[in-house]
């Protein structure tokens, strides 16, 4: 690995330009995407709120990327592998574009170019004769092997659901694999963000798959992720049992929202997670002085700026400003005197 002195003061460097805070709220002011597009991407054929988000994206990765080229060992190991969360996104756009017979332009739109340690066979892939065909070029194995757990009900039932859940269900399982290989003082800040990470996905899981997809409890507990720190099998068979929506969102532990009242709606329990989760990246980002704890804690911190920016512009193309998005955006500061 190069000189920890040098990465940790590269991480510090970009944590300076992320928009937070204020920089972050000021975005929200916005009148238009075609505004919003020249602040963050200022002489770039951006195109649409598609095509804006898509840059954001690129943009992101390949921060991150730069990161990745001065690690080396079980560091390297374990960040190359959050960095697949990105090839597993466009790995679900491909599924869904084989199945709809998508046009390449749409694909195009909807996929974001990846390093080369990430690329997919999108050709390949695509001309496939059949789903099993296409899992079979599916290039890393946990993967692969993620996808053929959902295939027999996307046989029975047609729905890509599963085979998705099946692919995030693998690629959660050797995330927590490799930061259970971390070393030294990093290995807590990093088991701490990966648990809350499938705190979440296993909770949200859930509450979408019974809810909001009524698809049954026993379909889905075969690809839950591994468990977190606070929601397990306990807690997702209570929320299995709840009434409504609403009911099962307010099952889930305090603990995975870092409050000590029950969880809010479950319009904003996500939200809520992983707003809890930011904190203890930050928690993490500022404790872990020259140690890789800060590098796993700020691939979460930038991930929360990746999804605030991308909801932001969602708002605005809809003709949402001010005050009505910033309500909606994680790691919030107090609102201004005067805020609309």
């Amino acid at each position: 690995m190069s000189s920890p002195d040098f990465i940790i003061a590269k991480v510090r460097g970009m944590r300076g330009k992320l928009y937070e805070g204020e920089r972050l709220y000021r975005l929200c002011s916005a009148p238009s995407v075609e505004e919003l597009a020249a602040t963050l991407a200022p002489g770039e054929p951006i195109g649409d709120t598609i095509g804006l988000q898509r840059h954001l994206t690129a943009q992101h990765i390949d921060g991150l990327h730069q990161i990745l080229i001065h690690l080396d060992g079980w560091q390297r190991q374990l960040f190359l592998w959050i960095l697949r969360r990105y090839q597993v996104e466009n790995l679900k756009v491909l599924l869904r574009g084989w199945a709809t017979k998508a046009e390449p332009s749409l694909l195009t739109a909807y996929t974001v170019s990846l390093p080369k340690e990430l690329a997919l066979p999108t050709q390949a892939l695509m001309n496939s004769l059949d789903l099993e065909a296409l899992i079979a070029q599916i290039p890393v194995p946990q993967l692969r092997e993620g996808a053929l757990t959902g295939l027999g009900e996307f046989e029975e039932s047609g729905r890509l659901f599963f085979v998705e859940a099946g692919i995030d269900q693998a690629y959660l399982a050797e995330l927590l694999n490799r930061a259970e290989r971390a070393r030294g003082e990093a290995q807590t800040p990093v088991q701490e963000l990966v648990n809350l990470e499938l705190d979440i996905y296993n909770a949200m899981l859930v509450l979408r798959a019974l809810f909001d997809y009524s698809i049954l409890f026993n379909k889905v507990r075969g690809l839950f992720a591994p468990f977190g720190a606070h929601v397990g099998l306990r807690v997702l068979e209570e929320m299995r049992h709840a009434p409504d929506l609403d009911a099962a969102a307010q099952l889930i532990p305090p603990a995975a929202l870092g409050t000590r009242g029950p969880a809010p709606s479950a319009d904003a329990v996500e939200t809520a997670m992983w707003e809890n989760l930011y904190r203890a990246a930050n928690r993490r980002y500022y404790s872990c002085v020259l140690d890789f704890g800060a590098i796993a804690a700020f691939y979460y911190i930038k991930r929360v700026e990746l999804r605030n920016l991308i909801k932001i512009s969602e708002y605005i193309r809809y003709g949402e400003h001010g005050g009505a998005i910033r309500k909606q955006l994680i790691g919030r500061v107090a609102e201004p005197v005067g805020t609309p």
